[in-house]
């Protein structure tokens, strides 16, 4: 059989230095040259190499990044992506900001799943990559085959989309479809038994389509601030904490070839692991659970669990930071290293410090510096 065509979303390596600056400047994590700039790369790196390995002893397939505020856990978790596509992985993650908050009902945070769905290079994201190969007729016909044989694992959700690509109109079917497999149409759709189950079976066929189609090695799913789940409103119910449990578990015990990594602080995980520990006792297995919410699979791994923990910069690691990220500028730039003293960039580290906000200054500051002494002599400015 034919392979599908791949999209072609993979920084140039000339231009990695500069994306991961541009990122970081504007507070984000960079998506390249990670290892260049982690503190300890070498022992995060370990830690999520033996998830990713079938024999792992580390939490079966389940993983936990604990850290304090401002300690680089989501960081951390970019490391776990990086490492996880490098290594032939598919990624999805979510997030307060990308439904986190909604973790108890999948259909509304299904559609920020998907989005984040990420498929090792040079495929890029699933829907990226979906919208380019449908404009080709005979990827369509190559996509149309691939989806008949995962029919037997997502019925439904398959026989939507054949008829979609069959008899909807031929100008509307891109659309039609990668709003119906975004999980897009799921958002605004009340918490019932047949939403769920529709997400669900979302969620599972882009896990098998990962292996069986693309040759992914399998999922990582990424679930950060998951302390969340212990503040604000969600605090005071535990019922809307048994949905998410129950989510989580149909996640991490019925989707195949699935490893999660969950972050959290270690207040965070000190009331996830006491309410884990006396589940048994209260309310949050009294309930019906649809197939494949397994919580007390879930609870069991959760407590095997050894947390990998990180823990806030001290001095001397924010100056060797500071170190890794003017030689990082210098190399995007293209300056000599030596031609700026680095320390005189250094700010005041205050309580309320964070490795994020800390690279958004120096390498801020250090674009300025380079504006001034290059960029703006060179245009008689």
């Amino acid at each position: 059989m034919d392979e599908l065509r791949p999209a072609t979303t993979q920084v140039p390596d000339d231009l990695a230095a500069l994306s991961a600056i541009i990122r970081l400047k504007g507070g984000l994590c960079p998506l390249e040259r990670l290892e260049d700039i982690t503190i300890d790369f070498q022992s995060h790196s370990n830690y999520v190499q033996n998830l990713l390995d079938s024999g792992s002893s580390f939490g079966d397939k389940f993983g936990i990044i604990l850290g304090p505020y401002g300690s680089g856990k989501t960081h951390i978790l970019q490391v776990t992506k990086h490492l996880a596509l490098s290594q032939g992985f598919a990624v999805a993650h979510l997030s307060q900001d990308t439904g986190l908050n909604s973790l108890g009902h999948p259909e509304r945070h299904v559609f920020n799943l998907v989005r984040s769905l990420r498929f090792p290079s040079p495929h890029g994201t699933m829907l990226e990559w979906l919208g380019t190969l449908l404009d080709d007729p005979k990827e369509r016909g190559l996509f149309e085959t691939s989806l008949r044989g995962l029919r037997s694992e997502c019925r439904s959700l398959v026989d939507a989309a054949l008829w979609i690509l069959q008899q909807a109109p031929r100008s509307l079917q891109t659309g039609l479809l990668l709003e119906y497999l975004s999980g897009a149409l799921l958002i605004g759709k009340s918490a019932t038994t047949s939403s769920r189950l529709q997400a669900y079976e979302l969620v599972r066929f882009c896990v098998i389509f990962a292996p069986r189609i693309l040759g992914c090695k399998g999922l990582v799913l990424i679930v950060d601030e998951l302390e969340n789940l212990f503040s604000n409103a969600v605090y005071w119910n535990i019922l809307s904490r048994r949905l998410a449990y129950r989510t989580l578990s149909y996640y991490t015990e019925a989707l195949p070839q699935t490893t999660t990594v969950c972050a959290l602080t270690p207040s965070g995980w000190n009331l996830l692991h006491s309410e884990v520990q006396q589940a048994s006792s209260g309310v949050l297995l009294e309930v019906e659970r649809m197939g494949g919410e397994k919580m007390e699979a879930l609870f069991g791994r959760i407590l095997r669990t050894r947390p990998h923990e990180v823990t806030r910069f001290t001095g001397k690691d924010y100056h060797v930071f500071l170190d890794r990220l003017a030689a990082l500028h210098s190399e995007a730039r293209a300056y000599p290293r030596s031609s700026v003293d680095s320390s005189s960039f250094l700010p005041r580290i205050s309580a309320g410090m964070t490795p994020r906000i800390f690279a958004k200054c120096i390498v801020s500051a250090l674009d300025h510096n380079w504006f001034e002494r290059v960029v703006r002599p060179a245009s008689g400015n």
